[in-house]
């Protein structure tokens, strides 16, 4: 797209001229009386000159010469039905089809016919306005295919071959059924408001289509352009397009953007990028660098990224992501940054890890299974709640400072279960068959309510001032169901171990060990000295409330 443009205006009206005949005659065969026959043999010199408001009717193709345009439009109101002819320029013709004057035009239509080989422009009315053109095939230009003002109306109409943009619309136009192709420039370049449907561009050497603010683009396709496929600019809805095999983007979308039921597929950069506070549904991305690229306040429902080469999901603070799926990406499924809420989202054979976010996130009611390294990985004050992490590389789930794990579950991941560091809190959680421990918090953490078992490692691991209360441990390989190393301060209450090396294997000094159960280990309680620890007792029978059982 030109940042200027400079036309020549000159009122060429010439011997061509003609009376024009009604603008909207009655249906049936040209009349001589009622419109205006153009042929190459009536026309006797170029340009031919329309200098009378009304209608105009090919009768013939016609062939232009060097140095001027083929016809030149001086007054409003004009309609040019080419009849299925073809208006053809020679090397150094100018534009096909040329306003000229000191003032604008209006209400110009174009119809039913070809355009090729003119050096400048196919149909140029970009200083005119509420202009139609409607079954039109313009190739082989120099310049732009169709360049357009303001409220334009393209219907049915192509652009091939063109030596810079295929369309070019002023502001609040109508694009429908129409086609880009092998343009030098991009397919379309839209502006302000403008609604695009069911229109295609493709091969074009910059971008498929290039929007401006407010736009809407409807079940329409970009497939092979050198630049992105679609572009849009803020405020605008994209819906039902798909876009394939673009050099660079799929979509770029600007901020405040809706796109719902799109599809991009092997892009040469990012499937989709997505601006501040855009809403994405039910859009796919695959085989491209990263599926989703978005910024901060984004809204994805429902998406897809599949089989890119790194990240599936990557985002900026505040984004929301529910009921999304990513599959098989080189890096991180899902990536975000602070304040994430990603819920009943799936994450499966990541290369690196499935779900990864900054502070202040919340994960929930989703599935992560088959990453090369941590299962859900979140940092501090984060919260994560009825999801599973399977088969995973490193931890199931890994945490940092205050954050809370509850009703989750991990099993058969490379290293532990769930790991936090720094006052996480794990409740009504089960690890299982993890190659590490089944839960580990640091210090200052709290495991209340969950289940460890069949870990190759140690079930429950805890540090100092910890709270371990309500929790069942059988048949972990490590030192023990239940180790507190330098657990100072740490209260273990309530606790249920079997099966194990050790039950209990406390070191340090000062936790407080009461009302545990221990059975089939091979030592039941290894407590170092120093402990507050309620006494041993193989029966209830006559026990005080604070006892530990061996049974």
């Amino acid at each position: 797209m030109r940042n200027s443009l400079t036309f020549g205006v000159a009122s060429l009206l010439l011997a061509g001229s003609a009376l024009a005949g009604d603008l909207n005659p009655p249906l049936g065969n040209p009349q001589p009386t009622n419109r205006v026959q153009i042929n190459q043999q009536t026309i006797g010199s170029f340009p031919y000159a329309i200098t009378e408001s009304g209608s105009y009717v090919f009768t013939s193709d016609i062939v232009g010469v060097a140095g001027q345009h083929g016809i030149t439009i001086a007054v409003d109101n004009v309609t040019i039905d080419m009849n299925g002819f073809t208006l053809s320029g020679v090397v150094g013709s100018l534009t096909a089809i040329q306003p000229v004057g000191a003032s604008a035009h209006f209400n110009l239509k174009v119809k039913n016919g070809n355009i090729t080989q003119w050096d400048n422009f196919g149909v140029n009315f970009f200083n005119d306005d509420d202009c139609v053109v409607e079954n039109v095939n313009v190739s082989n230009t120099g310049q732009d295919g169709f360049l357009m003002g303001e409220r334009a109306r393209v219907i049915n109409c192509s652009a091939s071959f063109t030596g810079e943009d295929g369309f070019e619309l002023g502001s609040y136009s109508v694009v429908k059924d129409s086609a880009a192709n092998q343009c030098d420039e991009t397919g379309f370049v839209v502006g302000i408001g403008t609604t695009i449907a069911n229109s295609t561009s493709r091969s074009n050497i910059l971008d498929g289509f290039s929007m401006g603010v407010a736009c809407t683009i409807d079940n329409s396709a970009a497939y092979n352009n050198g630049q992105d496929g679609i572009q849009t600019g803020t405020g605008s809805t994209v819906r039902g397009c798909s876009v394939r095999f673009n050099s660079g983007n799929g979509f770029f979308l600007s901020t405040h953007n809706t796109a719902v039921d799109c599809m991009s597929s092997q892009s040469g950069l990012d499937g989709v990028v997505a601006g501040d506070y855009s809403t994405l549904s039910n859009v796919s991305s695959t085989f491209a660098v990263n599926g989703f690229v978005v910024q901060d306040g984004v809204s994805l429902q429902n998406c897809t990224a599949g089989a890119n080469d790194m990240d599936g999901f990557n985002g900026g603070v505040g984004c929301t992501i529910s009921n999304s799926s990513a599959m098989n990406n080189g890096d991180d499924g899902f990536e975000f940054l602070d304040n994430a809420n990603i819920s009943n989202c799936t994450a499966q054979n990541s290369t690196d890890d499935g779900i990864k976010t900054d502070d202040n996130a919340v994960v929930t009611g989703c599935t992560v299974q088959g990453s090369g390294g941590e299962g859900i990985y979140v940092e501090t004050a984060c919260v994560v709640s009825h999801s599973s992490s399977i088969e995973n590389g490193l931890n199931g789930i890994r945490t940092f400072g205050n954050t809370k794990v509850s009703h989750c579950t991990t099993r058969l991941n490379g290293s532990n279960g769930v790991g936090t560091s720094g006052s996480g809190l794990v409740t009504d959680t089960i690890a299982a068959n993890n190659t590490g421990i089944g839960i580990n918090v640091s210090a200052a953490g709290t495991i209340i309510n969950c289940k460890a078992y069949f870990n190759t490692g140690n079930g429950i691991q805890f540090g100092a001032d910890s709270m371990v209360l309500n929790n069942h441990c059988d048949s972990n390989s490590g030192d023990a169901n239940f180790r507190g190393a330098g657990a100072d301060g740490s209260r273990v209450e309530g606790n249920n171990a079997t099966d194990g090396t050790r039950g209990f294997y406390i070191t340090g000094s000062g936790a407080f060990i009461v009302c545990n159960t221990a059975r089939d280990n091979t030592t039941n309680y290894d407590i170092a000295a120093g402990n507050d620890v309620g006494t041993f007792r193989a029966t209830p029978a006559g026990a005080d409330a604070w006892d530990n059982f061996n049974f």
